[in-house]
């Protein structure tokens, strides 16, 4: 799996869990926290697929 597809995902499940947050009326510090880093896990992927995006831009 590239890094474009990893991107997409992580993207994908940081929507899914900030979706999550709060259901059932109560705020759960502990879904705020993987929320949190499911973001910079996003954050991270992107930069990679970013990269990837340029090197093969570049040649």
């Amino acid at each position: 799996m590239d890094q474009i597809t990893q991107a997409r995902q992580a993207l994908s499940n940081i929507g899914y869990q900030i979706n999550a947050i709060g259901v059932g009326g109560r705020l759960d510090p502990q879904q705020v926290k993987q929320a949190l880093q499911s973001l910079a896990n996003a954050v991270t992927a992107l930069m990679a697929a970013v990269e990837q995006i340029e090197q093969r831009t570049k040649k």
